[in-house]
């Protein structure tokens, strides 16, 4: 396979995943690897380059949504660390990260996310209901 200038290749097990280095961003990438719930490789682009959290995509999801809706822990954790992640962001049906988080029982996260203080607690969802109804 080839790349091109500024494009570096991550291998998981089942496919090889590309982002670009242009502009030391690797958020199109890991919010991929949060939508298809690859934690091993979302971990390494963590570590690996500085990350934009903060990203939406078009349903209103950002990387900390998908992570938490797919349950996964050490993601998450690992995010909410860097303080960069926008607690406060529904997406286009009024789900917010803490309501993915309680929605999918993780309660560490959950807690964690609550006890920075820039969490929402009054956001409903479409249907009415906030994090806490979960």
């Amino acid at each position: 396979m080839f790349c091109k200038k500024n494009e570096i290749f991550f291998t998981s097990r089942t496919k090889k995943i590309k982002y670009s280095t242009m502009g030391n961003t690797l958020t199109p990438t890991l919010m991929h690897a949060c939508k298809s719930d690859n934690s091993k490789l979302a971990l390494k682009m963590l570590t690996t380059k500085q990350c934009n959290l903060t990203q939406v995509d078009e349903h209103g999801m950002t990387v900390l949504m998908y992570a938490c809706d797919n349950k996964m822990n050490k993601v998450t954790l690992k995010m909410l660390t860097t303080g960069q992640c926008n607690l406060v962001q529904a997406n286009r049906h009024g789900m917010t990260a803490l309501m993915f988080a309680c929605e999918s029982g993780m309660n560490k996260v959950a807690l964690k996310m609550l006890t920075t203080g820039q969490c929402n607690l009054t956001q409903v969802n479409k249907h009415g209901m906030s994090a806490f109804m979960y």
